[in-house]
């Protein structure tokens, strides 16, 4: 997995650890051969991440700060079960309406099946992170 990660204002030590979930999120979701940009951004009240892709940027996903570290890894999580989800295929956002599994889906965001995939996704990902590193560094 080759990545490049953009920042602003983020710590040493923050982008170390964003870069060792990334990293761990991707081999747990088989994107061993994934080219990814990641930007992290300034706090944002309305969003925690959000990830897209297009033909000339190829997969990106954007992390804001939060002081509760937790929700920044799940936020991390989150994102990459989306780029999972595009890069396998069962994800097609570049339709006026969204494809799932090469299906139309009108659902609002809390029933679109790619968003209950990413939240069920998040959790467990980030459970088994905690026990591979020390929670207490994030």
């Amino acid at each position: 997995m080759k990545f490049n990660v953009k920042k602003t204002w983020w710590a040493p030590e923050d982008v170390t650890l964003v870069k060792k979930a990334i990293r761990f999120a991707a081999g747990a979701l088989g994107l061993k051969n994934l080219d990814l940009t990641i930007y992290l951004g300034k706090p944002n009240k309305k969003y925690f991440g959000f990830s897209g892709y297009d033909d000339a940027n190829g997969y990106e996903i954007w992390i804001y700060p939060s002081d509760d570290k937790t929700q920044v890894a799940l936020s991390i999580f989150h994102e990459m079960t989306h780029v999972k989800q595009q890069w396998c295929g069962e994800l097609d956002l570049e339709y006026f309406v969204p494809r799932w599994k090469g299906r139309k889906c009108k659902a609002k965001y809390k029933n679109q099946p790619w968003e209950i995939e990413a939240h069920k996704m998040e959790v467990i990902l980030y459970e088994d992170w905690k026990r591979m590193v020390n929670v207490a560094q994030w």
